[in-house]
C-alpha cells in the first residue's frame, strides 16, 4: 500500500494502532475530517506527503 485516502470520512482521532503495519504508506490523505490533534504517525517512517486540510488541529 502505498497511497491511503481517508478524506471526509469524519475521522476525530488516530489510535496508536492505526497505522502499525502499513508497510511502506508514502502519501496520507486525511483532509476534511474531525481530527484535532495528530499524534501516533511514527510506524509511518517512509511518508513523504500527509494532507490534512481542513482539519482543526490545535
Amino acid at each position: 500500500l502505498r497511497e491511503l485516502v481517508l478524506d471526509r470520512n469524519r475521522i476525530k482521532s488516530l489510535s496508536e494502532n492505526s497505522f502499525c503495519g502499513q508497510g511502506i504508506l508514502l502519501d496520507l490523505h486525511l483532509a476534511e475530517n474531525r481530527i484535532r490533534e495528530l499524534n501516533h504517525l511514527q510506524p509511518l517512517s517512509e511518508l513523504r506527503r500527509l494532507f490534512l486540510d481542513m482539519n482543526k488541529i490545535q
